[in-house]
């Protein structure tokens, strides 16, 4: 799915025992007293995962699909409509109750979520509504081990909602996140575990002032990005040790 970025759009929406169809840039990893080099980091593949595609235009039901992974639910989508449409889909089981918010938008959106945890089984995308075109790209990701995924330090920089992940934290150990958007907005930065369960909400404001949090952490996780608008954020050990 081609990664286009919608900043007008407005997202609304709601991590540790503790990517491929989307660019996202990547500032740099150690540092070396200057600006980082921007290259290009590609995210998934998920090794192992299923991999579900579908489209439409407008409201209705996708075909169905099966999840059979016990890892995270992630789902990127997008769709092509005037700025004062909405978008709002959800994912639903075609056997019982289950039923998870995919993304409630208004205006042209891209952008990815990661879903809570659901059973094995039989699900659809609803479109409740739509006026253009959609599409969604759904990855059924298994619970990784220690060893797999990215390394620290890195840094980010890209638009609107986002995971990032698989993140290998490694040992036990204490890991610092510096998050700043762009404009006075609703944002929230949440540490999601390896089976895509939100272990922590690291940050959460309305306002753009860069922001810091020191934990320690351990394992593979994942980090999920709400945001109406640009962000930075970098991820690394603490120069020196910082408590909780």
């Amino acid at each position: 799915m081609e990664r286009r970025q919608y900043l007008g759009a407005a997202a609304a929406g709601t991590v540790v025992g503790v990517g491929g169809a989307s660019a996202y840039a990547v500032l740099g990893s150690e540092g070396s007293g200057g600006p980082p080099p921007v290259s290009e980091a590609e995210f998934p593949p998920y090794p192992d995962s299923e991999v579900i595609e579908r489209s439409g235009e407008g409201t209705g039901t996708s075909e169905p699909f099966e999840l059979v992974n016990e890892g995270p639910t992630i789902i990127e989508t997008s769709v092509d409509h005037t700025a004062d449409d909405i978008y709002n889909v959800e994912l639903q089981s075609t056997v019982d109750e289950t039923l998870r918010g995919v993304v409630q938008v208004q205006g042209p959106f891209t952008g990815r979520t990661s879903i809570p945890p659901v059973d094995p089984g039989s699900y659809e995308l609803s479109v409740l509504r739509a006026s253009g075109p959609w599409e969604a790209t759904v990855y059924d990701v298994p619970t990784y081990d220690s060893g797999t995924g990215m390394d620290l330090p890195f840094a980010f920089s890209d638009g609107l909602d986002t995971v990032i992940g698989p993140i290998d934290f490694g040992e036990p150990q204490q890991v610092e996140f510096v998050f700043q958007v762009d404009g006075d907005s609703r944002h929230r930065l949440d540490l999601v575990d390896r089976t895509g369960t939100i272990a922590e909400t690291l940050m959460q404001n309305y306002t753009s002032e860069e922001r810091s949090r020191v934990r320690n952490l351990g394992g593979v996780g994942y980090l999920y990005i709400k945001s109406f608008t640009t962000w930075t954020l970098d991820v690394s050990r603490p120069a020196t040790d910082t408590s909780n």
